[in-house]
């Protein structure tokens, strides 16, 4: 069984038509499931060529419309056709859709005067870059406006060869630029 991880990020994302995706194409597919009140990985569902293990997360930078672990909690049991078919619908709405290595889902925490800014952050199926992203724990002056400035500062992207220390300079200057970029809207 191969894993595959696959994560939209962007502002404003289409979440009807993502929630319609999953729900046609993989929600039938996943395990474990309830029957008559109890949990079983027998999901008659599932087709017999499926040897893929999938997992899906979305990301909105406004955090008005995100909604945190709704696809990432489960498990999808699928086949490579029906793979390549969410993908293929899912490319051509809103949003960057990015390979990522499974089960490499992070966070990072960091003080700047005193206050705490945490957030994602996600590593491309190549393992070159990472995507870091604030999550709801940051405080509403930023995260909740996060969205405004402009999408290239919405989030960050890091080669994966910095050092840590580089890294978290980085990602600390990024913080920093994006609180000015708000106090001035």
């Amino acid at each position: 069984m191969k894993d595959y991880f696959l994560f939209t990020f962007g502002c404003n994302l289409d979440h009807s038509n993502i929630e319609y995706l999953v729900k046609e194409r993989l929600e039938s597919f996943v395990r474990p499931i309830m029957v008559n009140n109890n949990w079983t990985d027998q999901n008659p569902k599932i087709r017999k060529d499926s040897n893929i293990h999938f997992t899906y997360d979305v990301y909105d930078v406004n955090d008005k419309k995100h909604n945190e672990n709704l696809y990432y909690i489960k498990d999808y049991y699928i086949s490579e056709e029906q793979l390549f078919g969410f993908e293929y619908s899912l490319r051509k709405l809103k949003g960057n859709h990015i390979w990522c290595r499974p089960n490499t889902r992070g966070h990072f925490n960091m003080k700047i005067e005193e206050i705490e800014y945490t957030g994602h952050i996600y590593v491309t199926i190549n393992n070159d870059i990472e995507i870091r992203l604030l999550d709801r724990e940051v405080p509403n002056s930023l995260r909740g406006q996060i969205h405004l400035v402009p999408e290239k500062d919405q989030w960050i992207e890091l080669p994966r060869n910095l050092t840590e220390e580089e890294k978290d300079k980085r990602t600390l200057n990024w913080i920093e630029e994006s609180l000015i970029k708000v106090e001035k809207m």
